[in-house]
């Protein structure tokens, strides 16, 4: 399972990059396009710590789904 601090710093990666969108909105030209590879690159941070997760979790069923199939 994840920890506390990485779901803090998951949506502290997901604010941020929120806010810089709408920065890029508010501001508009090359400034814009400053914001946008900002919020790429916070994404592409939160996509790689979640890929982790998601490979450490491969072998287990930790999140309890319910893994059977209905016939």
């Amino acid at each position: 399972m994840l920890t506390t601090e990485q779901k803090e710093l998951l949506n502290f990666l997901t604010e941020s990059a929120k806010e810089a969108v709408a920065n890029a909105r508010r501001l508009g030209g090359a400034a814009a396009h400053a914001y946008l590879q900002e919020a790429e690159e916070l994404m592409t941070i939160r996509a790689s710590m979640l890929g982790r997760f998601w490979a450490d979790q491969d072998d287990s069923n930790q999140l309890e789904f319910d893994l059977k199939i209905a016939a």
